[in-house]
């Protein structure tokens, strides 16, 4: 079933059993193109996978604060813990607490064709909890299964462009890719004044694919600088363009700016739980305006940059800071 979402008709729905490559790569242009989002369903996800994931992350999240210090985040770039982060840019710590960990954190991860910059600012060490043992096997389970769905958005996003199909694979064979859970604690009691549980932001790569539990609050913002809520349907995936992919396309698909809302009253005790799948491309790749997305007698809008030069100062300005309250 492929269409566009009820409550939402920028955003295309795209079911990705469907054999018909040339009309969702067409759909996922419109959608990339108009709100830089997109919705997939029939992905190949388990929902086993996704709800024992969901549990398992829940218990971690539910553990004392002073427990889950030990699994903190200690330089910026590593994986573990982190109470508190400000990607909005706000100036204050959002809502919302991130537990980070990957395939290069594991003992003995390959790190073939990384050069020394990028295995000193990826390769951390996951820190598993011992509270919650079989996390570490569904994550990384998780992480495997998600990879299938990006490597098909990657090559759609090459069909609509009319590239090569491998034109994005090309600079993900060694890709950077970080996978982080995001847990917004119930909120018995109004915030202060400016808090929210996610700031306006646009994420930093390729593509983010995103699962979600259902509670709402992720909002995006639309071209009248409208803020709309974003309701997919229950074990759908959410897509968005990334900045990296805005570079490439030279703004023909824009990096949407979105956030996470606090929940209204009647979702005051709800907390909310969602995965997150950045596509980081080769931490060396450089990222160059494609030919095909400018136009004759024109300049690109961007100069050249490289992965993991862009990654890395967006990581400091977001995570450079740590809060427990």
């Amino acid at each position: 079933m492929n269409g566009t979402l009820p409550d939402h008709s920028v955003v295309p729905l795209l079911d990705l059993s469907s054999p018909d490559e040339a009309d969702l790569a067409a759909r996922l242009d419109l959608g990339f193109r108009t709100s830089g989002f997109a919705v997939v369903i029939n992905h190949g996800i388990k929902a086993e996978l996704l709800a024992g994931l969901r549990d398992r992350l829940l218990q971690f999240f539910h553990l004392p604060a002073q427990l889950k210090t030990s699994y903190s985040s200690t330089r910026t770039g590593d994986f573990g813990w982190i109470d508190r982060s400000d990607v909005g840019g706000g100036g204050q710590p959002e809502l919302c607490e991130i537990f980070a960990a990957g395939p290069w954190g594991e003992p003995g991860a390959p790190t073939d064709g990384m050069s020394p910059e990028a295995q000193a600012m990826t390769i951390g060490t996951n820190k598993w909890p011992t509270e919650v043992p079989d996390l570490r096997d569904l994550w990384l389970d998780y992480y495997e299964a998600a990879e299938r769905p990006a490597d098909m958005l990657l090559r759609l996003a090459a069909i609509a462009l009319r590239e090569p199909e491998d034109a994005f694979a090309w600079h993900h064979r060694n890709p950077i890719s970080p996978m982080i859970a995001n847990w917004y604690p119930p909120q018995p009691t109004p915030p202060a004044p400016g808090r929210i549980r996610k700031g306006a932001h646009s994420d930093w790569g390729s593509l983010t694919i995103l699962w979600h539990d259902g509670t709402p609050g992720l909002e995006l913002r639309d071209e009248d600088d409208n803020w709309r809520p974003l309701t997919p349907p229950a074990g759908s995936l959410i897509v968005n363009v990334g900045d990296l992919m805005a570079r490439w396309t030279n703004d023909r698909w824009t990096a949407p700016m979105h956030r996470v809302v606090n929940p209204a009253l009647d979702f005051a005790h709800r907390e909310r739980l969602s995965v997150a799948w950045y596509g980081q491309p080769d931490y060396d790749a450089l990222i160059e305006v494609l030919p095909s997305c400018v136009a004759a007698g024109r300049r690109p809008s961007y100069p050249p940059v490289t992965c993991g030069d862009w990654y890395s100062r967006k990581m400091r300005s977001a995570y450079e800071f740590s809060f427990v309250q």
